[in-house]
């Protein structure tokens, strides 16, 4: 998907929930029952343990159904 066509999706959606929570794998469960509840925009926090490793199981589980992001990047 190109940048503009997720940022169309963005504000169609209207909404970008942003998960945080201290355990990795309840990222993934609250990630499943949003996509369940129709939401189609995810933002998983770098704070929730093993983010990366969550936000690439949350791509690679969903695929093309939703865009996964990250959220509290505050360095390179």
């Amino acid at each position: 998907m190109k940048k503009q066509d997720i940022l169309g999706f963005m504000l169609e959606s209207g909404l970008i929930p942003i998960i945080r929570t201290t355990l990795s794998e309840k990222a993934i469960q609250v990630s499943e029952a949003m996509i369940k509840g129709e939401v189609k925009i995810l933002e998983i926090t770098m704070s929730v343990p093993k983010a990366l490793q969550v936000l690439e199981k949350a791509a690679d589980k969903f695929g093309d159904e939703v865009v996964v992001g990250a959220g509290t990047v505050l360095d390179p």
